[in-house]
């Protein structure tokens, strides 16, 4: 879906910005020796790391490539200080790499960090890999000394890798009109992949200016982190010639990158200066040159809205942008940033792109001291991606898709005890900074965190820097209330990656509420740590009052100090509702007692409240109850309620939150008695709609990117006559059968496909994947019947057919009902294939999960004694299986269908 590709990829470490807006970063060159810190990096808790003897001040690396031989050779020259006596100089060099020399000098600096004069010689006596394997040591024969100034040079080779086996640098190949053998040469540097590519000191906190030079064919272009400076022909390699970039700010190894590509394919669009304090370059395929032209103008207007939430300009004198055929995933670097052509061809281009942005303060021009610190940079910079993104997108059709409700949707839904850890750790931070935002002021976190990025651009960082920053700036404004401290606030939602159910309990005689915290855990079967049960988190309580005028809408009545209750004064009368948490200033869920939730959806309705509140307001209202109601801690009634309100809504958020719990319990019902009377309901809900929006309008299965989407979606999954007749005037034999077709359309098309499948007509082989697909296409008992016919005893199909065929089915009683009647003329044909009638018995009695299905199941156990004590016992496992997953069941399905009855019988 859209908005789970642009939440997965979405943006990786913290970077820091520098000076106020008035500051060039664009002075970089000279940002060194009076301003940098020439000291001991310390180490952390994820080593192993080199050792503290040395730094580097400045490197120039020469790489060249050589595809057709499958290998690159390079030179590498590091400016290096002494920090401690040494007569060993240790830096990385990845397995592949063979390093062949090395020389070293005494050097006295210039006035610059390329400008040194040579004073002597330092005698090498040997380069030899040490533990770990991608350590190499270089031995001097006189101890090198603090103070002292240094040059390294190293002759090196390695193997040209592939983007498949993630390797720092890669040869790619591609075909295209004119040629079968086009390629191109990236590097992609994170995850401690620099030191595959050159020798270095890899590791965030070694910063130093980079000078690339790389060497290409004559006929091919290439580029990397900074504009070219100049090109020159190899003196030694006919048709080859090296190109010279210009001298980088200092950045860590892993920020480096280059691209060598062919220029006949990829070709550059005309520079863009909009901005006046960056120029963006663009690199595509020549037929996606015009599509490129438009998206060059929401990448400007995000790099913009960045700037700008910073406060700072973008700290290069270019952004460069390719998008190249043959590569597989994104990588990034400094003011370089490689795209698959596959990123425009699915149809989000330029969401990629623009949720990279940040990456270029928030990654590259400062960055996290330590792997471990980098979850709250990843959050910063997610959370500064996205307030770019949205504010650049405000009035096109994804910026009405795309917003903090439907976020809100995917990351509650999507954390869960089981997965909390992966791909959602830095998520939760996401939304501390939402938090911070709303509770300092917008204007305290920018002003803290340009504090923050002036003090440590072109360095690294640590939590605690960031913190302070925010502190301070919090002080300066008065911003928090007494006992409310901005790194309470911080460490109390990065301990762990859960989030919390506030619970309002109001007391309607006495005008108060009384409030309770926990963690959320969606599924009761997980078990939470004693250390998770008693997790508090500082969690701000603003309440929204529904006989509040509008700007009047947002009162901080509280805020509960990792407490786990609090009680809450003045409350509004009896017949107003109260919201905590209105536009979702934080990541947690919100339940409140039955009367007040009576209260939300007769304001919803009768007062027209969601014309007040926001239409994400309105879609976490109806995320909170439907999660609250899944996780056991809400009757259904008060989520099926509020899915009534959206009648007269036609804004996204609140229709994408209910599309994704309405598809979430009916996969819950599809194997129950219930599934037929929400299909009833569903349909009941959105019919008036889906005729407003004109029915059918031939865009199934398109991406929802509208409200109409949506409905239209879900009315043809139900069987809209409409759309089913639409989908069947397309249908043809083979894979390209419509399910839906098959699953309400005329019978005649269920029949020929279902002959078809089974290769009846014209003595062909069965289709096993048409056979498999159309199993999941019915409810009907007649066409079931025949369907488990043919493939259980009348047609000789092989083993596995007929196992995945059956396995595939939906309603588990029709397939139940089916092999019971049968059971006999099944055991019959399967006698002397014990393991398939085993296959075919676990496979009818293990699906089903309600107590009528438990006794369904009982009733053929008691009824097969006779049976192998196997199969018998495959039945009394399907039996407990019944009962250790019917809790959910035996608990919502009286609700949902009592409140169903009751809707049908009222509309």
């Amino acid at each position: 879906m859209l908005w789970k590709i642009m939440i997965y990829p979405i943006v990786v470490t913290l970077v820091c910005l520098t000076a106020a807006t008035s500051n060039s970063l664009h002075d970089y060159g000279d940002h060194g020796r009076s301003t940098r810190e020439l000291k001991i990096p310390e180490t952390g808790t994820d080593g192993p790391y080199l050792p503290r003897d040395v730094t580097p001040i400045g490197y120039h690396v020469w790489l060249q490539p050589i595809p057709q031989e499958g290998h690159f050779a390079g030179v590498l020259v590091v400016n290096i200080s002494c920090l401690s006596p040494t007569k060993t100089v240790t830096v990385h060099a990845g397995e592949n790499l063979e390093p062949l020399k090395a020389e070293m000098e005494v050097i006295r600096p210039q006035e610059g960090y390329e400008d040194y004069r040579e004073i002597k010689s330092v005698s090498v006596q040997r380069v030899r890999r040490v533990s770990p394997e991608d350590w190499c040591e270089i031995t001097v024969s006189d101890q090198l000394q603090k103070g002292v100034f240094y040059q390294l040079r190293m002759e090196f080779k390695g193997t040209l890798g592939n983007e498949t086996s993630e390797s720092g640098i890669f040869v790619g190949t591609y075909n295209d009109d004119q040629s079968d053998d086009r390629w191109f040469v990236a590097t992609d540097m994170r995850q401690n992949k620099a030191r595959e590519v050159f020798p270095c000191f890899d590791e965030f906190p070694y910063k130093a200016p980079f000078t690339i030079s790389i060497g290409r064919p004559e006929e091919m272009r290439s580029l990397s982190n900074m504009p070219l400076r100049k090109t020159e022909k190899q003196a030694d390699r006919s048709g080859w010639v090296w190109d010279h970039f210009e001298r980088s700010p200092p950045m860590s190894p892993f920020s480096v990158n280059f691209f060598i590509y062919d220029r006949d394919v990829i070709v550059p669009l005309e520079p863009r200066d909009d901005l006046g304090s960056v120029t963006l370059r663009s690199y595509v395929p020549v037929h996606l040159v015009e599509d490129m032209k438009e998206a060059e103008n929401q990448i400007l207007q995000t790099l913009e809205k960045i700037e700008t939430f910073l406060r700072t300009r973008y700290p290069l004198p270019e952004l460069q942008i390719v998008l190249s055929p043959g590569l597989k995933r994104h990588h990034d670097g400094f003011g370089l940033l490689l795209f698959s052509e596959q990123n425009y061809n699915d149809g989000y281009w330029p969401l990629h792109c623009l949720f990279n942005m940040a990456d270029q303060w928030l990654v590259h021009l400062t960055t996290p001291h330590f792997w471990y610190e980098t979850s709250f940079g990843n959050s910063l910079t997610q959370y500064v991606s996205t307030v770019g993104f949205l504010e650049t997108l405000t009035d096109t059709e994804i910026g009405d898709v795309f917003n903090w409700g439907t976020i809100y949707t995917m990351t509650t839904t999507s954390i869960s005890v089981t997965n909390y850890n992966t791909p959602y750790d830095n998520i939760v931070g996401m939304w501390l900074v939402r938090l911070l935002n709303y509770t300092l002021s917008e204007n305290t976190l920018r002003s803290g965190l340009n504090s923050f990025l002036y003090d440590r651009s072109y360095k690294t960082f640590v939590l605690d820097n960031i913190i302070s920053a925010l502190t301070e700036q919090a002080r300066r404004d008065w911003a928090l209330p007494a006992g409310v401290a901005v790194p309470q606030i911080v460490k109390s939602w990065l301990k762990t990656k859960l989030f919390p159910v506030v619970t309002v309990f109001r007391n309607y005689k006495t005008r108060t509420a009384h409030v309770e915290q926990k963690a959320f855990i969606l599924n009761k079967s997980d078990r939470l740590s004693e250390r998770e049960q008693d997790l508090q988190w500082y969690i701000p309580l603003v309440l929204v009052q529904s006989d509040q005028p509008q700007e009047r809408f947002w009162n901080v009545v509280g805020w509960m100090k990792e407490e786990r209750t609090i009680n809450l004064d003045n409350m509004p009368p009896s017949d107003v509702s109260i919201l905590i948490n209105p536009d979702i200033i934080g990541l947690f869920v919100v339940n409140y007692d039955p009367t007040n939730w009576g209260l939300i959806t007769q304001n919803l309705h009768a007062n027209k409240s969601s014309q007040r509140l926001s239409e994400i307001t309105h879609a976490k209202l109806i995320t909170d109850a439907f999660l609250l109601a899944n996780a056991g801690e809400l009757t259904f009634s008060v989520p099926l309620n509020l899915s009534l309100t959206l009648t007269d809504e036609t804004d996204f958020p609140p229709w994408y939150a209910f599309k994704e719990f309405f598809w979430d319990i009916y996969y819950k019902l599809e194997h129950t008695r219930t599934i037929n009377l929400f299909v009833e309901y569903g349909r009941t809900l959105l019919s008036p709609l889906y005729e407003q929006f004109g029915g059918y309008s031939g865009k199934y299965q398109s991406e929802d990117r509208s409200t109409q989407d949506i409905v239209e979606s879900i009315m043809c999954n139900l069987g809209a006559e409409d759309c089913i007749e639409a989908l069947a005037s397309k249908n043809s034999f083979g894979n390209g059968t419509h399910c839906l077709v098959l699953k309400w359309g005329d019978r005649e098309i269920w029949d020929d496909t279902l002959l078809w499948a089974l290769g009846h007509n014209d003595n062909r082989h069965p289709d096993k994947n048409l056979l498999t697909r159309i199993a999941a296409c019915t409810r009907d008992k007649d066409r079931m019947n025949k369907f488990l016919e043919a493939v259980l005893l009348k047609y000789a199909l092989s083993d596995d057919d007929v196992l995945t065929a059956i396995d595939r089915i939906k309603d588990h009683y029709l397939l139940f009902n089916y092999v019971s009647d049968k059971w006999f003329e099944i055991k019959k044909k399967y006698q002397e294939k014990r393991l398939v009638l085993e296959e075919i018995v676990f496979k009818t009695t293990s699906k089903f999960v309600t107590s009528d299905g438990y006794d369904l199941v009982a009733g053929f156990y008691s009824a097969r004694q006779r049976d192998t004590p196997r199969l018998l016992s495959l039945v009394s496992d399907a039996m407990r299986n019944i009962v250790d997953n019917s809790k959910w069941y035996d608990r919502s399905l009286p609700q949902i269908e009592t409140w169903i009855r009751r809707y049908l019988s009222d509309d």
